[in-house]
């Protein structure tokens, strides 16, 4: 049982790590003008790519809110850490680097 725990939450941390980028990755797909902008001011899409990743963090919401609704407890832990962990990234770089 325990082993089962674990692994539930390490599918949910998994999923809590690489669905912000994946998310900013999309927008920035399908909005194909932050390249230009990329390219005039990087200094600003750096800025507006972390915003971004934050916004990412709304399907860390969903999947835990959603993991919660389906009695997933390790898996919505998992994904909550990981949350933890980006807010963290974010905040460290927003304050070193911006």
């Amino acid at each position: 049982m325990q082993k089962k725990n674990n692994r539930q939450r390490l599918f949910g941390m998994l999923a809590g790590l690489i669905l912000p980028p994946v998310s900013l990755w999309l927008i920035m797909v399908l909005r194909p003008e932050y390249e230009v902008i990329n390219l005039i001011d990087p200094q600003f899409m750096l800025e507006v790519s972390f915003q971004m990743l934050a916004l990412g963090m709304l399907g860390n919401g969903l999947f835990f809110f959603l993991a919660l609704r389906l009695n997933k407890d390790e898996f919505s832990r998992g994904v909550l850490l990981s949350s933890i962990v980006w807010l963290a990234v974010i905040a460290l770089v927003k304050s070193i680097w911006l």
